[in-house]
C-alpha cells in the first residue's frame, strides 16, 4: 500500500535543500499542478521528518484523487488511497487519506516555506495553490461571502497577496475559538470580485462549488418589471404575479422559451397580444384593476413627473 519506505532517518543538511531549490525553480515553478500540491500540503496535510512521510486526508474523494494524480504527473509516483473513520466529533463523514514515504518529495516541500512561494512560484503554480487552499481551508457561506481561515498568520498573508495581484480585494478578521483556546486568523473575499474568482481561481470541492453557483444564478431584479425582487428564491415580484395584465408574460418566462428577451418575443407575437388585450373580459379585469389601484398610480404619475422636472431643471 505505501511504497519508497525510506531508511534512512537524518535531518537534510542546508546545501541539500538550496541544490533542490535552485532546480526547482527551472522544473516546476510554473506548473499548475505542483501549485495545487503545495496547497494541499499546507492546508489539509502535513510533512514528517521523522520517516520523509508526505500525508493529505479530505472528508471529498475528488480532493485526494487529485492529490495522486499531480504526484503521479509531477514525480512519476503511485499512491492508494484508502478510507478510515474521521478523529474528529464534530464531522459525521469519513475521511479519505492517502500517504506516501519519499525523501525527495520531503526536502522539496521543505525547501519552500510559507514566505519564499510568492517569489519562487509563476502565474499558474499560484492560481494552482490557490485553487486548493480554498478547497482545503475555504468556505462559501450562504449570503455569498468566500472566506478562508487558519491559524498560521502567514499563510493568510500570503493568500492576500497573491489574490491582490490577480484583482481580487479582501478583508483580514481575527477569531477566538473558545473549546480549543487558540486564535485563527482568516479573510473576506468582497462579494463584487466573486465572479472574478469563479472565472480564474474556482473550486473543485462540489458543495462549495454548487453553493457559489447558486449565489451568482441569483437575479435581484424582475424579469417583467425590472423592480427589485426581495425574496431571493423568486424570479418575479409579488406585483408582477398578482396583475393580470402580466400574466401572459409571466407564464412565457416561466417556462423554457424565456432565454429570448422581452423585446424579441413580443415584436415576433404582437397580434397575439393585441388579441389577447381587445379581449372583453380581459379588458373589464384591467379596468377592475385600475379602479382598485387608481391611488397608487396616480401617485407613480407624479414622482414620474417630478422627476422629468428636475432633469430638466438640471439641464438647463
Amino acid at each position: 500500500m505505501l511504497d519508497n519506505k525510506m531508511e534512512l532517518k537524518c535531518k537534510p543538511s542546508e546545501s541539500e535543500v538550496e541544490d533542490i531549490r535552485e532546480k526547482l525553480i527551472n522544473k516546476f515553478s510554473n506548473k499548475k499542478e505542483f501549485g495545487e500540491l503545495l496547497g494541499n500540503v499546507y492546508g489539509d496535510g502535513g510533512i514528517y521528518r521523522h520517516d520523509w512521510k508526505i500525508y493529505y486526508g479530505n472528508t471529498e474523494e475528488k480532493l485526494v484523487e487529485r492529490f495522486v494524480k499531480n504526484i503521479k504527473l509531477l514525480f512519476g509516483k503511485e499512491i492508494e488511497i484508502y478510507k478510515r473513520k474521521n478523529g474528529n466529533k464534530d464531522y459525521y463523514k469519513d475521511l479519505f487519506v492517502c500517504v506516501l514515504y519519499s525523501k525527495k518529495i520531503y526536502l522539496i516541500i521543505k525547501s519552500l516555506p510559507i514566505s519564499s512561494l510568492s517569489l519562487v512560484l509563476f502565474d499558474n503554480a499560484k492560481i494552482g495553490f490557490l485553487r486548493a487552499s480554498f478547497d482545503d481551508e475555504g468556505c462559501v457561506y450562504k449570503c455569498g461571502t468566500i472566506s478562508i481561515c487558519q491559524k498560521d498568520k502567514n499563510y493568510i498573508n500570503l493568500i492576500e497577496e497573491l489574490l491582490n495581484k490577480i484583482g481580487i480585494k479582501t478583508t483580514q478578521y481575527k477569531i477566538y475559538n473558545k473549546k480549543y483556546k487558540k486564535e485563527y486568523y482568516g479573510l473576506f473575499i468582497l462579494k463584487e470580485y466573486n465572479r472574478l474568482f469563479k472565472k480564474k481561481i474556482g473550486f473543485l470541492h462540489p458543495e462549495k462549488y454548487k453553493r457559489l453557483n447558486y449565489y451568482l444564478s441569483y437575479k435581484k431584479y424582475c424579469k417583467i418589471c425590472g423592480r427589485k425582487n426581495r425574496k431571493r428564491e423568486n424570479i418575479y415580484c409579488e406585483e408582477c404575479r398578482l396583475s393580470s395584465t402580466s400574466q401572459k408574460e409571466y407564464d412565457y418566462y416561466s417556462s423554457d422559451k424565456g432565454k429570448e428577451t422581452k423585446k424579441e418575443y413580443y415584436q415576433k407575437n404582437i397580434e397575439k397580444f393585441r388579441e389577447y388585450r381587445n379581449r372583453p373580459d380581459i379588458k373589464e379585469r384591467t379596468k377592475e384593476w385600475r379602479l382598485n389601484n387608481r391611488e397608487e398610480l396616480l401617485l407613480k404619475k407624479r414622482e414620474s413627473y417630478r422627476r422629468i422636472k428636475d432633469i430638466l431643471k438640471i439641464q438647463l
